[in-house]
Protein backbone atom coordinates (compact mmCIF):
# COMPACT_ATOMS: atom_id res chain seq x y z
CA UNK A 1 0.00 0.00 0.00
CA UNK A 2 2.79 2.34 0.91
CA UNK A 3 4.62 1.43 -2.31
CA UNK A 4 1.54 2.30 -4.44
CA UNK A 5 1.24 5.69 -2.82
CA UNK A 6 4.91 6.45 -3.66
CA UNK A 7 4.35 5.50 -7.35
CA UNK A 8 1.28 7.72 -7.56
CA UNK A 9 3.16 10.72 -6.17
CA UNK A 10 5.94 10.12 -8.74
CA UNK A 11 3.52 10.13 -11.68
CA UNK A 12 1.94 13.35 -10.46
CA UNK A 13 5.35 15.04 -10.19
CA UNK A 14 6.39 13.90 -13.69
CA UNK A 15 3.14 15.12 -15.23
CA UNK A 16 3.54 18.46 -13.52
CA UNK A 17 7.07 18.71 -14.91
CA UNK A 18 5.89 18.00 -18.50
CA UNK A 19 3.17 20.59 -18.26
CA UNK A 20 5.65 23.13 -17.00
CA UNK A 21 8.08 22.43 -19.94
CA UNK A 22 5.33 22.72 -22.58
CA UNK A 23 4.30 26.07 -21.18
CA UNK A 24 7.91 27.36 -21.29
CA UNK A 25 8.34 26.24 -24.95
CA UNK A 26 5.13 27.96 -26.06
CA UNK A 27 6.35 31.15 -24.50
CA UNK A 28 9.94 30.92 -25.83
CA UNK A 29 9.34 29.97 -29.58
CA UNK A 30 7.17 32.72 -31.04
CA UNK A 31 5.97 32.90 -34.63
CA UNK A 32 8.06 35.16 -36.88
CA UNK A 33 5.95 38.18 -37.84
CA UNK A 34 6.86 41.25 -39.99
CA UNK A 35 5.14 44.59 -40.19
CA UNK A 36 4.72 44.19 -44.00
CA UNK A 37 4.92 41.48 -46.64
CA UNK A 38 5.60 43.94 -49.51
CA UNK A 39 8.13 46.76 -49.63
CA UNK A 40 8.40 49.09 -52.66
CA UNK A 41 11.44 51.32 -53.15
CA UNK A 42 11.22 54.12 -55.71
CA UNK A 43 14.81 54.95 -56.66
CA UNK A 44 13.75 58.38 -57.91
CA UNK A 45 12.74 59.30 -54.33
CA UNK A 46 14.91 57.12 -52.07
CA UNK A 47 17.28 54.21 -52.32
CA UNK A 48 16.34 52.64 -48.95
CA UNK A 49 13.38 51.19 -47.09
CA UNK A 50 12.80 49.33 -43.79
CA UNK A 51 10.93 46.25 -42.69
CA UNK A 52 10.39 45.75 -38.93
CA UNK A 53 10.27 42.40 -37.18
CA UNK A 54 7.21 42.63 -34.95
CA UNK A 55 7.69 39.22 -33.34
CA UNK A 56 10.42 36.62 -33.51
CA UNK A 57 13.05 34.66 -31.61
CA UNK A 58 16.24 36.59 -32.44
CA UNK A 59 19.49 35.72 -34.19
CA UNK A 60 17.98 36.40 -37.60
CA UNK A 61 19.38 35.20 -40.92
CA UNK A 62 18.51 37.26 -44.04
CA UNK A 63 18.67 36.03 -47.68
CA UNK A 64 17.57 37.52 -51.03
CA UNK A 65 16.51 35.59 -54.12
CA UNK A 66 18.10 38.26 -56.39
CA UNK A 67 20.92 40.29 -54.88
CA UNK A 68 21.32 42.40 -58.05
CA UNK A 69 18.09 44.21 -57.23
CA UNK A 70 18.81 45.07 -53.57
CA UNK A 71 20.96 44.45 -50.50
CA UNK A 72 19.76 43.84 -46.90
CA UNK A 73 21.20 44.43 -43.46
CA UNK A 74 19.92 44.14 -39.87
CA UNK A 75 20.26 47.60 -38.33
CA UNK A 76 19.27 46.55 -34.81
CA UNK A 77 17.49 43.66 -33.21
CA UNK A 78 14.27 44.13 -35.16
CA UNK A 79 14.83 46.55 -38.10
CA UNK A 80 15.82 45.26 -41.56
CA UNK A 81 17.28 47.90 -43.88
CA UNK A 82 16.86 47.28 -47.65
CA UNK A 83 18.91 49.24 -50.20
CA UNK A 84 17.64 49.26 -53.78
CA UNK A 85 20.20 48.81 -56.55
CA UNK A 86 18.25 48.53 -59.82
CA UNK A 87 14.70 48.06 -61.07
CA UNK A 88 13.30 44.60 -60.43
CA UNK A 89 11.85 42.22 -57.87
CA UNK A 90 13.42 40.02 -55.21
CA UNK A 91 12.15 37.89 -52.30
CA UNK A 92 13.50 38.40 -48.79
CA UNK A 93 13.54 35.35 -46.52
CA UNK A 94 14.01 35.76 -42.72
CA UNK A 95 14.87 32.81 -40.47
CA UNK A 96 15.40 33.00 -36.68
CA UNK A 97 17.36 30.73 -34.33
CA UNK A 98 14.27 28.66 -33.60
CA UNK A 99 14.02 27.97 -37.37
CA UNK A 100 10.86 29.99 -37.70
CA UNK A 101 10.73 31.57 -41.20
CA UNK A 102 8.77 34.09 -43.24
CA UNK A 103 9.08 36.05 -46.51
CA UNK A 104 8.57 39.56 -47.86
CA UNK A 105 8.51 40.77 -51.47
CA UNK A 106 10.85 43.62 -52.42
CA UNK A 107 10.02 45.73 -55.49
CA UNK A 108 12.53 48.32 -56.72
CA UNK A 109 11.28 50.87 -59.25
CA UNK A 110 12.94 53.67 -61.19
CA UNK A 111 11.41 56.33 -63.40
CA UNK A 112 12.97 55.76 -66.84
CA UNK A 113 14.01 58.64 -69.07
CA UNK A 114 12.04 58.62 -72.33
CA UNK A 115 14.62 58.14 -75.05
CA UNK A 116 13.95 57.46 -78.76
CA UNK A 117 16.34 55.70 -81.12
CA UNK A 118 16.11 58.59 -83.63
CA UNK A 119 15.89 62.34 -83.25
CA UNK A 120 15.41 63.06 -86.97
CA UNK A 121 13.71 61.14 -89.76
CA UNK A 122 13.50 61.77 -93.50
CA UNK A 123 10.66 60.24 -95.44
CA UNK A 124 9.28 60.53 -98.96
CA UNK A 125 5.65 61.49 -99.46
CA UNK A 126 3.43 58.43 -99.64
CA UNK A 127 6.02 56.25 -97.86
CA UNK A 128 6.66 55.38 -94.21
CA UNK A 129 9.69 55.47 -91.94
CA UNK A 130 10.28 53.67 -88.64
CA UNK A 131 11.58 54.73 -85.24
CA UNK A 132 11.25 53.33 -81.71
CA UNK A 133 11.37 53.95 -77.98
CA UNK A 134 14.80 53.11 -76.53
CA UNK A 135 13.68 53.51 -72.91
CA UNK A 136 10.51 54.80 -71.25
CA UNK A 137 7.67 54.12 -68.86
CA UNK A 138 5.04 52.59 -71.15
CA UNK A 139 1.51 53.67 -72.07
CA UNK A 140 2.83 55.78 -74.94
CA UNK A 141 0.87 58.38 -76.88
CA UNK A 142 2.01 60.18 -80.01
CA UNK A 143 1.03 63.40 -81.78
CA UNK A 144 2.15 65.32 -84.87
CA UNK A 145 2.58 69.08 -84.94
CA UNK A 146 1.13 69.06 -88.48
CA UNK A 147 -0.71 65.99 -89.76
CA UNK A 148 -0.98 67.57 -93.21
CA UNK A 149 2.79 66.98 -93.45
CA UNK A 150 3.38 63.84 -91.37
CA UNK A 151 1.28 61.37 -89.42
CA UNK A 152 2.52 58.89 -86.82
CA UNK A 153 1.35 55.89 -84.79
CA UNK A 154 2.92 54.01 -81.89
CA UNK A 155 2.16 50.57 -80.44
CA UNK A 156 2.36 49.35 -76.84
CA UNK A 157 5.96 48.20 -77.37
CA UNK A 158 7.08 51.65 -78.49
CA UNK A 159 7.38 50.92 -82.23
CA UNK A 160 6.76 54.12 -84.21
CA UNK A 161 5.54 54.36 -87.82
CA UNK A 162 5.77 57.75 -89.56
CA UNK A 163 3.93 58.47 -92.82
CA UNK A 164 5.00 61.28 -95.14
CA UNK A 165 1.95 63.20 -96.35
CA UNK A 166 3.31 66.34 -98.03
CA UNK A 167 6.63 68.11 -98.40
CA UNK A 168 7.61 70.04 -95.27
CA UNK A 169 8.79 69.61 -91.67
CA UNK A 170 6.79 68.44 -88.64
CA UNK A 171 7.60 67.43 -85.06
CA UNK A 172 6.39 64.08 -83.73
CA UNK A 173 6.03 64.09 -79.91
CA UNK A 174 5.90 60.95 -77.77
CA UNK A 175 4.61 61.01 -74.16
CA UNK A 176 4.83 58.09 -71.70
CA UNK A 177 2.90 57.12 -68.58
CA UNK A 178 5.07 59.32 -66.33
CA UNK A 179 4.63 62.42 -68.49
CA UNK A 180 8.11 62.19 -69.98
CA UNK A 181 8.32 63.55 -73.55
CA UNK A 182 10.61 63.10 -76.55
CA UNK A 183 10.47 64.55 -80.07
CA UNK A 184 11.40 63.43 -83.58
CA UNK A 185 11.87 66.03 -86.32
CA UNK A 186 10.35 64.70 -89.53
CA UNK A 187 11.41 66.10 -92.89
CA UNK A 188 9.09 65.02 -95.66
CA UNK A 189 10.34 65.28 -99.22
CA UNK A 190 8.81 64.57 -102.60
CA UNK A 191 10.09 61.54 -104.53
CA UNK A 192 12.45 62.13 -107.42
CA UNK A 193 10.77 60.77 -110.54
CA UNK A 194 12.40 60.62 -113.98
CA UNK A 195 11.16 59.34 -117.31
CA UNK A 196 13.88 56.66 -117.60
CA UNK A 197 12.97 53.95 -115.11
CA UNK A 198 15.17 51.05 -116.27
CA UNK A 199 18.81 50.53 -117.22
CA UNK A 200 19.76 51.46 -120.77
CA UNK A 201 20.86 48.23 -122.49
CA UNK A 202 22.37 49.91 -125.56
CA UNK A 203 23.50 53.45 -126.33
CA UNK A 204 24.60 54.28 -129.87
CA UNK A 205 27.50 56.65 -130.40
CA UNK A 206 26.34 59.89 -132.01
CA UNK A 207 22.83 59.60 -130.58
CA UNK A 208 21.54 61.43 -127.48
CA UNK A 209 19.37 59.89 -124.79
CA UNK A 210 16.97 62.47 -123.34
CA UNK A 211 15.61 61.98 -119.81
CA UNK A 212 12.92 64.20 -118.27
CA UNK A 213 12.69 64.98 -114.54
CA UNK A 214 8.97 64.52 -113.84
CA UNK A 215 8.87 65.37 -110.12
CA UNK A 216 11.21 66.22 -107.27
CA UNK A 217 12.40 68.91 -104.88
CA UNK A 218 14.25 71.26 -107.23
CA UNK A 219 17.98 71.98 -107.27
CA UNK A 220 18.66 69.22 -109.80
CA UNK A 221 22.09 68.02 -110.88
CA UNK A 222 23.49 65.17 -112.98
CA UNK A 223 26.77 63.27 -112.86
CA UNK A 224 28.38 60.25 -114.54
CA UNK A 225 30.36 57.47 -112.89
CA UNK A 226 32.72 57.48 -115.87
CA UNK A 227 33.19 60.52 -118.06
CA UNK A 228 35.40 58.31 -120.25
CA UNK A 229 32.26 56.52 -121.43
CA UNK A 230 29.48 59.05 -120.81
CA UNK A 231 28.92 62.75 -121.41
CA UNK A 232 26.01 64.16 -119.37
CA UNK A 233 24.42 67.62 -119.25
CA UNK A 234 21.30 69.07 -117.64
CA UNK A 235 19.10 71.91 -118.85
CA UNK A 236 16.27 72.73 -116.47
CA UNK A 237 14.44 69.46 -115.95
CA UNK A 238 15.82 67.71 -119.03
CA UNK A 239 18.96 65.57 -118.96
CA UNK A 240 21.05 64.66 -122.02
CA UNK A 241 23.26 61.55 -122.09
CA UNK A 242 25.69 60.71 -124.90
CA UNK A 243 28.21 57.91 -125.31
CA UNK A 244 31.89 58.86 -125.60
CA UNK A 245 33.45 55.44 -126.27
CA UNK A 246 32.22 52.12 -127.56
CA UNK A 247 32.39 48.96 -125.44
CA UNK A 248 30.82 47.35 -122.38
CA UNK A 249 30.70 50.36 -120.11
CA UNK A 250 28.34 49.60 -117.20
CA UNK A 251 28.70 53.32 -116.50
CA UNK A 252 25.89 55.08 -114.67
CA UNK A 253 24.41 58.55 -114.72
CA UNK A 254 22.87 59.88 -111.52
CA UNK A 255 20.30 62.64 -111.14
CA UNK A 256 19.92 64.31 -107.73
CA UNK A 257 17.64 66.96 -106.24
CA UNK A 258 17.98 69.47 -103.39
CA UNK A 259 16.86 66.91 -100.81
CA UNK A 260 19.58 64.43 -101.80
CA UNK A 261 17.07 62.16 -103.48
CA UNK A 262 18.84 60.41 -106.34
CA UNK A 263 18.10 58.04 -109.20
CA UNK A 264 20.90 56.13 -110.93
CA UNK A 265 20.56 54.52 -114.35
CA UNK A 266 23.15 52.12 -115.75
CA UNK A 267 24.21 52.24 -119.40
CA UNK A 268 25.21 48.67 -120.15
CA UNK A 269 26.72 48.88 -123.66
CA UNK A 270 27.91 51.65 -125.95
CA UNK A 271 28.68 51.03 -129.63
CA UNK A 272 28.97 52.52 -133.07
CA UNK A 273 25.81 52.58 -135.18
CA UNK A 274 25.09 49.11 -136.54
CA UNK A 275 24.89 50.00 -140.26
CA UNK A 276 27.77 52.43 -140.49
CA UNK A 277 30.68 51.98 -142.85
CA UNK A 278 33.05 50.90 -140.09
CA UNK A 279 34.28 47.44 -141.09
CA UNK A 280 35.37 45.52 -137.99
CA UNK A 281 34.41 42.36 -136.16
CA UNK A 282 31.72 43.03 -133.58
CA UNK A 283 28.49 41.66 -132.23
CA UNK A 284 25.67 42.37 -129.80
CA UNK A 285 23.66 39.26 -128.98
CA UNK A 286 20.79 38.64 -126.57
CA UNK A 287 21.21 42.05 -124.84
CA UNK A 288 23.71 40.40 -122.49
CA UNK A 289 26.93 40.37 -124.47
CA UNK A 290 29.33 43.26 -125.04
CA UNK A 291 30.22 44.41 -128.51
CA UNK A 292 33.52 43.07 -129.86
CA UNK A 293 35.65 45.70 -131.55
CA UNK A 294 39.16 44.27 -131.17
CA UNK A 295 40.89 42.30 -133.93
CA UNK A 296 39.10 39.02 -134.54
CA UNK A 297 38.09 36.43 -137.08
CA UNK A 298 35.01 35.24 -138.87
CA UNK A 299 33.45 32.85 -141.34
CA UNK A 300 30.91 33.18 -144.14
CA UNK A 301 29.73 29.86 -145.60
CA UNK A 302 26.88 28.62 -147.81
CA UNK A 303 25.92 25.08 -148.89
CA UNK A 304 23.87 25.16 -152.15
CA UNK A 305 23.12 21.44 -151.74
CA UNK A 306 21.32 21.96 -148.42
CA UNK A 307 20.42 25.65 -149.02
CA UNK A 308 22.02 26.32 -145.61
CA UNK A 309 24.26 29.24 -144.60
CA UNK A 310 26.41 29.98 -141.55
CA UNK A 311 27.93 33.28 -140.41
CA UNK A 312 29.97 33.92 -137.25
CA UNK A 313 32.47 36.26 -135.59
CA UNK A 314 34.98 35.32 -132.92
CA UNK A 315 37.70 36.99 -130.93
CA UNK A 316 40.67 35.16 -132.50
CA UNK A 317 41.44 32.91 -135.46
CA UNK A 318 43.87 30.58 -133.70
CA UNK A 319 43.62 31.03 -129.96
CA UNK A 320 42.20 28.02 -128.10
CA UNK A 321 40.35 30.49 -125.88
CA UNK A 322 38.55 32.25 -128.74
CA UNK A 323 34.88 33.04 -128.14
CA UNK A 324 32.10 34.55 -130.19
CA UNK A 325 28.65 34.18 -131.76
CA UNK A 326 27.14 33.04 -135.01
CA UNK A 327 23.91 32.26 -136.90
CA UNK A 328 22.62 29.47 -139.14
CA UNK A 329 19.70 29.85 -141.49
CA UNK A 330 18.04 28.55 -144.62
CA UNK A 331 18.83 30.58 -147.72
CA UNK A 332 21.75 32.14 -149.53
CA UNK A 333 24.10 34.99 -148.58
CA UNK A 334 22.26 37.75 -150.38
CA UNK A 335 20.68 40.73 -148.60
CA UNK A 336 17.18 39.99 -147.28
CA UNK A 337 15.16 37.99 -144.75
CA UNK A 338 16.02 34.38 -143.98
CA UNK A 339 14.07 31.42 -142.59
CA UNK A 340 14.68 28.64 -140.06
CA UNK A 341 17.28 30.72 -138.20
CA UNK A 342 19.29 29.90 -135.05
CA UNK A 343 22.09 31.59 -133.11
CA UNK A 344 24.94 29.80 -131.33
CA UNK A 345 27.99 30.43 -129.16
CA UNK A 346 31.64 29.81 -129.90
CA UNK A 347 33.57 28.57 -126.89
CA UNK A 348 37.21 27.48 -126.75
CA UNK A 349 37.44 28.24 -130.49
CA UNK A 350 34.69 25.72 -131.30
CA UNK A 351 31.02 26.01 -132.19
CA UNK A 352 28.96 24.93 -129.19
CA UNK A 353 26.16 22.92 -130.84
CA UNK A 354 24.31 22.64 -127.53
CA UNK A 355 23.85 26.43 -127.44
CA UNK A 356 21.71 26.59 -130.60
CA UNK A 357 18.61 28.75 -130.00
CA UNK A 358 15.93 29.79 -132.51
CA UNK A 359 15.66 33.46 -133.55
CA UNK A 360 13.07 35.45 -135.50
CA UNK A 361 13.23 38.07 -138.23
CA UNK A 362 16.83 37.29 -139.22
CA UNK A 363 18.06 39.52 -142.02
CA UNK A 364 21.26 40.11 -143.92
CA UNK A 365 21.05 43.90 -143.90
CA UNK A 366 24.18 44.79 -145.79
CA UNK A 367 27.05 43.24 -147.77
CA UNK A 368 30.10 45.34 -148.62
CA UNK A 369 33.55 44.25 -149.72
CA UNK A 370 33.25 40.83 -148.13
CA UNK A 371 31.75 42.19 -144.87
CA UNK A 372 28.30 41.07 -143.74
CA UNK A 373 25.86 42.84 -141.43
CA UNK A 374 23.32 40.37 -139.94
CA UNK A 375 20.57 41.25 -137.42
CA UNK A 376 17.83 39.26 -135.68
CA UNK A 377 15.51 39.12 -132.67
CA UNK A 378 16.04 36.75 -129.72
CA UNK A 379 13.25 35.46 -127.52
CA UNK A 380 12.14 37.76 -124.70
CA UNK A 381 14.43 40.66 -125.71
CA UNK A 382 13.48 44.14 -126.88
CA UNK A 383 16.56 45.03 -128.95
CA UNK A 384 17.82 43.54 -132.17
CA UNK A 385 20.98 41.47 -131.91
CA UNK A 386 23.57 41.75 -134.65
CA UNK A 387 26.83 40.33 -135.97
CA UNK A 388 29.29 42.18 -138.22
CA UNK A 389 31.95 39.90 -139.72
CA UNK A 390 33.75 38.63 -142.81
CA UNK A 391 35.50 35.40 -143.75
CA UNK A 392 39.04 35.23 -142.36
CA UNK A 393 41.57 34.10 -144.95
Amino acid sequence: MKRNIIYLIGFILIGTSFMSCDSDDDKKYSDLVLDTELLTIDLDNSTEGNIHIVQGNGNYKLTLSNDRVATVALDNSNTIRITGLESGKTELTITDWAKKTTQAQIVVKKLEELLLDKSEVRVVTGETASAGVYSGNGEYTITSSDESIAKATIDEDGNISIEGVARGTADIEVVDAKGKTATIEVKVRKPLVISQTEDVPFLVLGETLEVDILDGNGGYSISASSTYYLNVTLTGTKAFIRGNRYGKSNATFTIKDAEDNSVSIRVMFIDDPYLNDLQKYRYFVDENTPTQTATGAGDIAHSPEFNLSQIYAKSSKTSSYASGFGVRFSGDLTVGSKDNAFWFRISSNRIDESSLKPVTDLRIDKVDNGWYWVSFMTEGKSLRSYIVTKKTT
